[in-house]
């Protein structure tokens, strides 16, 4: 069994990515014990993703660069047992940024529409501000 990294969602649930029964998301509810997991197409392309809640129902993560060294941002809307992956963008990270020292894109979300990602796709490891002009449906 391995937890890799997790968010709260709310008082009670949290979102995870780890390999509980196989590898993939988790939604998990510590009130009444339910539990949905879930895979995306492109979380194939990395072992693992870093969740962080948007809003109820609406999820920010990401994947670890893949072998065409590509990080990928995602948002996922849950509906019940229903998930719609929606890819946001895609960053080339360098070799420069490789193994131990891979960058990997960390969501953290401020606002619905405004949130922050890690990345080393200009040769250089920054922090920056991501402002989406519209509202994720």
């Amino acid at each position: 069994m391995v937890i890799s990294h997790y968010n709260w969602l709310s008082d009670d649930s949290i979102i995870l990515w780890g390999d509980l029964q196989k590898p993939g998301y988790y939604i998990i509810n510590f009130q009444n014990s339910n539990f949905l997991n879930f895979s995306c197409r492109y979380i194939s392309a990395g072992p693992d993703g870093h969740p962080s809640a948007i809003s109820d129902g609406l999820i920010l993560t990401d994947t670890y660069p893949g072998k065409d060294r590509h990080s990928t941002l995602l948002s996922l809307h849950i509906r019940e047992d229903i998930v719609h992956e929606h890819k946001i963008l895609s960053l080339y990270q360098p070799m420069k940024f490789n193994r131990e020292r891979r960058v990997d894109l960390h969501p953290r979300v401020f606002k619905e529409n405004l949130y922050y990602i890690d990345s080393g796709h200009t040769g250089k490891r920054r922090l920056y501000t991501v402002i989406q002009n519209e509202k994720f449906s």
